[in-house]
């Protein structure tokens, strides 16, 4: 049997066995599914309360400057962390505090730049009020957010989802709390902002101590210069999909207003909530991609499980939502928020096709084809904006999801290229869960009747449970396989420990 070592190289190193690799990426991704309950508890409770004590413009105002705050502050360091959690090869201190430096002092000097040119972009959105003083306000985050980047990046690229689902969680936490308690108390759109700050220098910090000492004051450019064709296209990969993303707070924000950048900012956050499980799986898939690319029977069987995987807990989701929409709005979120039901539905839409796609760019990245990637989604995000320019001013607001659903469809050759080149099994997975998932649904909500809190609670427990049944029927194996390694973390004789590891 393969021994269950870790060879030390260094402060920042180990060598992953494949039992070892296979074990850490289970339970990595596990922890983060606990993680992502977590966050799914504290952001949706949060959301309704927020959604019932704001108003739609409150939202938009708050989207569209985290918007370019976050797109600003991703520009030095998406792609560099990216490389460091895809690099193969052994990551030294230097490397890692040359990266840290460069990203951090080209951060304070977009931060500088926000400063200066706040006016200009306050002046460009009228319709946000004290725009400039937010902006300015905001703009720390920007920092934040890359003092962050490099710890973790070194932390997902050892595996260590323990403490990165501990911070985070913690972060949302502070960042709800924060914003609930200055909304009640009157704040308006300013407890957004005052949530967002806390949450995210509090992650800072916890990120930067988490890591053990790999800062020095030594820069060495060319250090830096082995990252760079990776983290370049990456960069554009990324870059593309926020660019897509900006048609509500960029284009949509300046010609119709903030209410209606509120409305898709909340559909987008209820509709796309299925479509965060592939970004989860995608999290832990990388690193492990990157490590058995070799390997091409182990990828194909890691790759296919994710598939089935992803297909067995997303389309339920997408269902429950797509069906029960106007009902889940206006009974949880109240009758304000009717105007964007026909977005959220098309969300819903996206977010099943963007998470059968978003893992087969995953695999390609973790091969090595970034190119690949980078051009396809490059096309992609350009035929978004053409959809979205010709079809917003015809349809109005619930146009962008539309435009993002057809624009995904030069994506699918994506899932192609992975058949060619790894022969994996998708399409079937997709049939069978999507048949299963409609079958559960939509029979009940023809059957009951929603009135209220309780009677939504029921139809949607009702569908789940016949789903369970379904899964249970016809694919009991693979019902099966997600239990036992869901208990291989939660053991009775581990899950104390772990909670701890967890707060710790």
């Amino acid at each position: 049997m393969q021994q269950s070592k870790i060879v030390k190289r260094g402060r920042m190193e180990a060598v992953w066995t494949a039992e070892i690799l296979k074990r850490q990426a289970s339970n990595g991704f596990w922890q983060l599914i606990l993680r992502k309950i977590f966050f799914q508890l504290i952001g949706t409770f949060s959301t309704i309360i927020l959604a019932r004590v704001l108003f739609p413009k409150a939202f938009g105002d708050f989207a569209i400057l985290v918007f370019l705050i976050e797109f600003l502050a991703f520009l030095p360091s998406q792609g560099l962390s990216g490389a460091i959690i895809q690099k193969k090869s052994k990551l030294s201190d230097r490397e890692a505090s040359t990266i840290f430096w460069g990203i951090n002092l080209a951060s304070i000097l977009i931060v500088l730049l926000i400063f200066i040119f706040a006016p200009v972009i306050a002046a460009f959105y009228k319709d946000i009020s004290d725009g400039a003083f937010l902006i300015r306000l905001i703009s720390v985050a920007v920092l934040a957010i890359n003092i962050r980047s490099v710890p973790c990046a070194i932390l997902e690229r050892q595996f260590k989802y323990s403490r990165l689902a501990a911070i985070e969680i913690l972060e949302i936490f502070l960042t709800q709390t924060v914003s609930i308690i200055l909304a009640f108390s009157g704040f308006g759109v300013f407890s957004l902002f005052a949530g967002y700050l806390t949450g995210k220098i509090f992650a800072a910090f916890a990120f930067f101590v988490s890591v053990n000492n790999f800062l020095s004051l030594k820069f060495s450019f060319s250090k830096i210069k082995q990252f760079l064709p990776f983290a370049l296209n990456f960069q554009i990969y990324h870059l593309t999909y926020s660019i897509s993303g900006s048609v509500a707070p960029v284009y949509i924000g300046a010609v119709l207003g903030s209410t209606y950048v509120g409305y898709l900012t909340w559909a987008g956050g209820v509709g796309l909530i299925p479509w965060s499980m592939s970004e989860l799986i995608g999290r832990v898939a990388l690193p492990v991609f990157s490590r058995v690319q070799k390997d091409k029977r182990l990828f194909a069987r890691v790759l296919e499980r994710a598939f089935d995987f992803l297909a067995m807990v997303t389309f339920p989701l997408c269902t429950l939502i797509f069906v029960f929409a106007p009902e889940l709005t206006e009974i949880v979120y109240s009758r304000q928020w009717l105007p964007a039901v026909g977005a959220l539905r098309l969300f819903v839409v996206l977010g099943a096709l963007q998470s059968s796609i978003f893992l087969c760019t995953t695999a390609l990245l973790g091969m090595g084809y970034v190119k690949y990637v980078r051009n396809i989604t490059l096309f992609s995000g350009a035929a978004f904006w053409i959809f979205a320019l010709i079809l917003i001013p015809k349809l109005g607001f619930w146009a962008q999801p539309l435009a993002w659903i057809l624009s995904t469809a030069f994506l699918i050759p994506t899932i192609f290229k992975v058949k060619k080149v790894i022969k994996v099994s998708y399409w079937r997975s997709l049939f069978v869960y999507l048949l299963l998932s409609m079958t559960a649904v939509i029979p009940v909500y023809f059957l009951v009747t929603v009135t209220g809190l309780f009677s939504l609670f029921l139809v949607v427990s009702l569908s789940l449970l016949i789903y369970l049944g379904l899964l249970f029927i016809f694919r009991r194996e693979n019902l099966r396989f997600v239990w036992n390694q869901w208990v291989s973390v939660f053991d009775s004789t581990r899950a104390f420990q772990f909670v701890i590891k967890m707060l710790r």
